[in-house]
């Protein structure tokens, strides 16, 4: 079928066309509309971001900022607290140091009067100083009392013998003739008591008064300070030059404190150095481990015992005691093993505490000369400590020390334990010839001091 289009179909076509084409021009229209308002959109939604952005950077920013100003802030505030602190502490350093120039005078002013004071200030309660004081005003009062109320008799003593002196010179005025009058004033005797002093011995003067009878002014007696010598060490073995030592400070001093060691350590034996002793550090190591033990007991070690040593030592004592009896040798064989200078320093504090000590004394240490300056310092300063604690006690006591040098670079115990060991093997055959070198005189003859310096094997425990 052939389609026939007439004017009207085409009409109709083309205004379908025209109506089509200006619903899709309307339709792009719109689309474009669309198109420019998201267009729109999206740049207004990227500016905002920016300027989000851009908030966010400034407020980072200015953060950023205040952190730095707070921190340098922080750091000024620190600043000024350390200079504040350190002023602080120069200030607190000066004031220290005043302080303890002031302890220092205050110090020096106790001993001065410490010096003048015979007996020792004991600490009394408040309470007590309060009634003690009142006392002393009470018997001050007293005594100012009496004072006046002698001043008072004695004025009237005078009174009473100035008016018995004029009534006698108008008695006798009376007897006398008015021609033979003398023309001189009768003289006054004076009443007060004339003081003379006659001198018996050139130091103790003797006080007479007229109305009393004579008083003697008696010197006052100084007293002696009491001496004390403390004198301890391992004396593995004692020697000659132990003795020595004691011997020459023998009348300087009351007494003498001696104090041994109540473990003496060992020395090398027979395979290794003869007479070199083992020190505590190398003890404590041998004592810890089980295997060194082990290895030293298999090893010929020997030592010289607390007991030889000790009655080595009271024969010593023997030898120099006669009827004084100044030497105390202290036989504490106490399982702490404590040095015997401390073990002395003990001593003086427990006699002290049962009150048999003078209420001053002066104590020395006496220290080898091969002593070194630091233990010498340590030395001094337990010495001070002890001071102290006596001075709580009521007992003024200094102390010191005194470093006697050695008589001879042989004379030691680590050459007379050398002797000894080596001697050991052959039953002391060689011992009299070496013995006045090492031992004293008196006792070298002893057969008993053989057996005293003979060295046992020792054992670790």
């Amino acid at each position: 079928m052939v389609k026939v289009t007439t004017k009207k179909s085409r009409t109709k076509k083309i205004k379908q066309k025209k109506k089509s084409t200006k619903i899709r021009s309307k339709s792009t229209a719109r689309k474009r509309s669309r198109v420019k308002s998201k267009a729109k959109r999206s740049r207004t939604k990227s500016r905002a971001k920016r300027a989000k952005s851009k908030t966010k950077r400034s407020r980072t920013k200015s953060r950023a900022k205040r952190a730095k100003s707070k921190t340098k802030r922080s750091r000024a505030k620190s600043r000024t607290k350390r200079a504040k602190s350190k002023a602080k502490r120069v200030k607190s350093k000066t004031r220290r140091a005043k302080s303890k120039a002031k302890r220092a005078k205050s110090k020096a002013k106790r001993s001065r009067v410490k010096s003048r004071v015979k007996r020792p200030v004991k600490k009394v309660a408040p309470s007590r100083k309060r009634a003690k004081s009142r006392a002393k005003h009470v018997k001050s009062k007293t005594k100012r009392s009496r004072v006046k109320s002698k001043t008072k008799r004695s004025r009237v003593k005078s009174k009473t013998k100035r008016s018995r002196v004029k009534s006698k010179a108008k008695r006798s005025r009376k007897k006398v003739a008015p021609s033979r009058k003398s023309t001189r004033k009768p003289t006054r005797k004076s009443t007060q008591p004339v003081k003379r002093t006659i001198l018996l011995e050139p130091d103790i003067p003797i006080v007479f008064n007229q109305f009393r009878k004579p008083v003697v002014q008696n010197k006052p007696v100084e007293q002696k300070t009491v001496k004390y010598l403390l004198y301890g060490g391992c004396f593995c073995p004692p020697h000659k030059g132990h003795f020595e030592m004691i011997k020459n400070k023998y009348h300087e001093y009351d007494k003498i404190f001696i104090s041994l060691r109540s473990k003496p350590p060992p020395r090398y034996g027979e395979g290794e150095k003869i007479g070199e002793r083992l020190d505590g550090q190398e003890l404590n190591k041998i004592n810890r481990n089980p295997q060194l033990k082990a290895e030293h007991n298999g090893k010929n070690y020997k030592y010289f015992t607390f007991t030889n040593n000790l009655a080595i030592w009271n024969q010593f004592a023997e030898l120099l005691d006669g009827k004084d009896k100044k030497i105390v040798i202290i036989d504490n064989d106490s399982p702490e093993d404590k040095n015997p200078r401390i073990k002395l320093l003990d001593n003086l504090l427990s006699i002290a505490h049962k009150k048999e000590l003078p209420s001053r004394f002066k104590f020395d240490i006496l220290v080898g000369g091969d002593k070194e300056q630091t233990k010498l310092d340590k030395i001094i300063r337990t010495i001070k400590s002890y001071e102290n604690q006596l001075l709580q006690k009521g007992i003024i006591a200094t102390g010191g020390t005194i470093q006697e040098e050695r008589q001879g670079e042989e004379l030691s115990a680590t050459n007379l334990a050398k002797r000894l060991i080596e001697d050991e093997n052959s039953n002391f055959s060689n011992f009299k010839n070496y013995c006045r070198d090492f031992i004293p005189e008196e006792l070298c003859n002893k057969g008993l001091i053989t057996t005293l310096y003979a060295p046992q094997d020792y054992t670790f425990e």
